[in-house]
C-alpha cells in the first residue's frame, strides 16, 4: 500500500496542473497528483506567484521565485530552535 514518505498529510506548495502537463511525456506521474492521492494537503497558487508553506520541519516553495520567503521560513525555523 502506498503512503506518504517521512510525513502525513503535510501542507506544501504545488505547481498548477496546467504548468506540468506539457511535461507528462516523460514523466511517469506527476509528483502533485501522486502526493495528492497519498494524502497531502497542497496549496497552489498563480504560476511564478511567491509562495512558501512551513508545516512542522517541512519547509518548501513552490518555485524559484519562492526563494526568499522559503529561506525566511527556514530562519525563522532555526531560531525558535534554540529558544
Amino acid at each position: 500500500s502506498a503512503r506518504l514518505p517521512c510525513f502525513a498529510p503535510p501542507r506544501a506548495p504545488g505547481a498548477l496542473p496546467s504548468t506540468l502537463n506539457s511535461l507528462s511525456f516523460i514523466m511517469p506521474f506527476l509528483l502533485e497528483t501522486r502526493l495528492r492521492k497519498l494524502g497531502a494537503k497542497l496549496e497552489t497558487r498563480d504560476n511564478f506567484a511567491v509562495h512558501a508553506v512551513r508545516d512542522g520541519n517541512l519547509i518548501t516553495g513552490q518555485n524559484p521565485a519562492s526563494s526568499a520567503a522559503t529561506a525566511k521560513l527556514l530562519i525563522q525555523a532555526l531560531s525558535e530552535d534554540k529558544k
